[in-house]
């Protein structure tokens, strides 16, 4: 049972977890403020982030803004695992898919965010997420010693 591959149709599961019909033709739109189907679990109560803030929809809220030194260090961290890539190198990298991320948001005010600042918190968050993710997968391997048998870095 645990050599078990499980497949998800992501396409679908998109689309049904913020309550939308399923429908691959419509909206490209996956991210969402709030998916509907929290929103209704969750009922009408305050639905803030209180440390960080992943994506454009709570970016720069002062009680977020600690973080943001954090994501410094983050790109900094991934950047000296990359193999002598720069910076520029990730920059130019999202330019190219950058409409596409902005497709998948729902409520993105384009206005709100001119390409350059659109790109830099892309590339902050992205960076941020993969450095908790390293930092996660070495806390694992403290608190489960045999999960270094299948991952013995």
């Amino acid at each position: 049972m645990a050599d078990a591959i499980i497949t998800i149709d992501m396409d679908n599961a998109v689309a049904t977890s913020h309550g939308g019909s399923g429908d691959r033709r419509g909206s490209r739109k996956c991210i969402f403020k709030w998916p509907q189907d929290l929103v209704d679990h969750l009922g009408d109560v305050p639905r803030m982030p209180h440390v960080v803030a992943i994506g454009p929809y709570h970016h720069g809220q002062e009680n977020l803004m600690a973080m943001e030194e954090c994501k410094s260090h983050a790109l900094s961290r991934v950047l000296s695992l990359s193999g002598g890539l720069e910076k520029s190198n990730f920059v130019e990298a999202l330019k190219k898919v950058e409409q596409d991320l902005r497709d998948h948001y729902d409520e993105l005010d384009a206005r709100s965010w001119p390409s350059n600042f659109f790109i830099e918190m892309m590339l902050l968050d992205g960076c941020f997420l993969l450095d908790f993710l390293f930092k996660l997968d070495k806390l694992v391997d403290i608190i489960i010693p045999e999960h270094r048998v299948h991952n013995p870095d």
